[in-house]
């Protein structure tokens, strides 16, 4: 469907949300006007209400209604369940992700989206059984990325190196980019790893490809960068990024979390929160 091309755009920080998000919503309104008893266009509304949008009841309602239309359709049980993380009801989300897991246990996004959530959630132990688990039959990059980030999360910093390492031999990295990680991680550990990536993208950018602005404020507030952070922040909130509604479960943010900027972020993102 055009709606799932351009929130794949937006999304993944192909093209600015600003340009994407309302041919996005566009595409997925005038779905729903051509055939409102379709289930899956019902979901691609809740996602634009969720991601561009930000408005909650909005999305919970399209959510609902889709899946009352189409109750066996997995990845609205997923997607669903990524909207009821982003709004705190965590032991929600992990019932709609394992249900679609149920319903399309061989599709090769789920365990991924089931990983993430366990993270989000906290559950680090139980998410590095499950990425373990995962590991021991088969190789899958993803995985092997993931463990990564949990293992760095408890402070476990070589192990973590080193699955990272794995993966990008299984993701075939180039030998140079290998060695210049290595050096970068032997010389300052993560940090330098993290100013790498940053450096990275900012080459990208001088070359004219576009990178969503949350990926250059998550590494900048690893770093400790806060202003740098909250100005690129801006930024995204000013273009309605939909990395965004992840602000107050991303970890990377918490060395700036207390910054009343950073609140004042969160705030005009304005999504509810049923965490407490």
């Amino acid at each position: 469907a055009a709606s799932d091309v351009y929130k794949r755009q937006v999304v993944f920080g192909y093209v600015p949300a600003s340009d994407g998000g309302p041919r996005w919503k566009e595409a997925a309104r005038r779905a729903l006007e051509f055939d409102d008893s379709i289930g899956e266009a019902h979901v691609s509304l809740a996602m634009v209400h969720l991601e561009y949008d930000w408005k909650w009841s909005a999305a919970e309602r399209e959510f609902v209604r889709g899946l009352e239309l189409e109750p066996e359709y997995a990845n609205g049980h997923r997607l669903y369940g990524l909207g009821l993380f982003v709004v705190g009801r965590f032991e929600e989300g992990l019932e709609r992700i394992r249900r679609a897991l149920d319903l399309d246990p061989l599709n090769p996004s789920f365990p991924r989206t089931y990983a993430e959530m366990l993270f989000r959630a906290g559950r680090l132990d139980e998410v590095e059984a499950y990425l373990r688990n995962r590991l021991a039959f088969e190789p899958e990059p993803w995985a092997r990325g993931w463990l990564s980030v949990v293992l760095r999360r408890v402070g476990r910093d070589d192990e973590a190196f080193s699955q990272r390492m794995l993966q990008w031999e299984e993701r075939g990295v180039s030998q140079d980019r290998v060695s210049e990680a290595r050096d970068r991680y032997q010389s300052s550990g993560f940090e330098g790893w993290d100013r790498m990536m940053l450096n990275s993208i900012y080459e990208r950018q001088a070359a004219g490809e576009y990178v969503g602005n949350t990926y250059i404020a998550r590494l900048h507030a690893h770093l400790g960068e806060v202003d740098e952070a909250i100005q690129v922040l801006e930024k995204a909130l000013a273009e309605r990024e939909p990395g965004l509604i992840w602000l107050r479960w991303d970890y990377p943010y918490d060395p700036i979390r207390t910054d009343p900027r950073f609140q004042s972020i969160v705030d005009r993102v304005g999504l509810p929160d049923f965490s407490q």
